[in-house]
């Protein structure tokens, strides 16, 4: 027990040190992608008290070097969405017949996805309250404006009104996709060296709670009234859309369980994925709002294609 407290305030240290990385200069910068990754690795691993001392070494660091605003952003931010995925995962129970049952992945998809509104409204409070900020994005909406050849002031300034209103949903997204990437990758290597406590979930069965279906039908209604109950539609949209994104690669991965070369086929679906996201990732949405209700995943792989509530 001593052993694993002192390798999760190890972990928690370097947790620390690459949440401060930013402030060491833009080549840093992708050290911060991974701050989330020795806390995950903590929780699935060694258990929540070992990852309540991770979040306290990781605060101290972060104290130290950037002080107590920065500190509370790491030890609230990082510690919510650890201990409640990490304790949500480690949840399960037992039938009759002796089977296990874990905690569904698709509904740790629903508890990061409210935790990831939580952190929309407070890059919101963060951007509403630095006039700077704002700044800073005006002019880079103009300046991209610009590169099409349009500068006209006007629509720059309503252009740039706009994104602020929308980035703190676009900054959740982000952040989730992040936090997801690091929690799969610890959970990975975990299983690598025998230490992870529940069983990966098998990608292709995640399924979400078709509650976030009508809250995301909810979303795009309200963003059809525009002003600021539309904002608020769309914004709550933007968040809901990532769940779903990850429900529509569940289908991919299905779907590529049937050919062949399963591997290859997935390799080269996500390089065209990322090369023309904008395109596809809409509609690989779209087609994981939809399995909510089709069930496609049952038709190509009946029997065991989606996850056990």
């Amino acid at each position: 027990m001593r052993n694993d407290l002192l390798i999760a305030a190890g972990l928690g240290l370097l947790s620390g040190m690459f949440y401060i990385a930013l402030s060491l200069g833009p080549q840093a910068a992708l050290f911060r992608l991974l701050v989330l990754l020795p806390l995950f690795a903590v929780g699935l691993g060694y258990g929540l008290q070992a990852l309540i001392v991770s979040l306290i070494a990781g605060s101290l660091v972060s104290l130290l070097a950037t002080g107590l605003f920065s500190a509370s952003i790491f030890a609230l931010e990082n510690g919510a969405v650890t201990l409640v995925i990490c304790r949500q995962a480690m949840l399960w129970r037992q039938t009759a017949d002796g089977t296990i049952h874990w905690y569904p992945a698709g509904r740790l998809v629903a508890w990061l996805t409210a935790i990831g509104i939580l952190v929309g409204l407070r890059i919101n409070w963060q951007l509403q309250g630095s006039e700077e900020l704002q700044a800073h994005v005006t002019d880079m909406v103009s300046y991209m404006l610009a590169q099409f050849g349009n500068t006209s002031p006007d629509l720059a300034q309503r252009t740039a009104a706009a994104t602020i209103r929308l980035l703190p949903a676009v900054g959740a997204f982000l952040w989730m996709l992040v936090a997801a990437m690091n929690g799969v990758l610890a959970q990975g290597l975990l299983a690598q060296f025998n230490r992870n406590r529940r069983p990966s979930p098998v990608f292709r069965r995640l399924a979400l709670p078709p509650a976030m279906a009508w809250l995301l039908i909810a979303g795009v209604a309200l963003a059809l009234f525009g002003g600021e109950i539309g904002v608020l539609g769309a914004s709550l949209a933007i968040v809901l859309s990532f769940a779903f994104l990850l429900q529509g690669l569940a289908l991919l991965h299905t779907v590529a369980a049937r050919i062949p070369q399963p591997a290859f086929f997935l390799v080269g679906s996500y390089v065209v994925l990322v090369l023309f996201f904008n395109i596809l990732g809409p509609l690989i949405t779209l087609a994981g709002f939809l399995e909510t209700w089709l069930k496609l995943r049952r038709r190509l792989m009946p029997g065991g294609s989606e996850e056990d509530d």
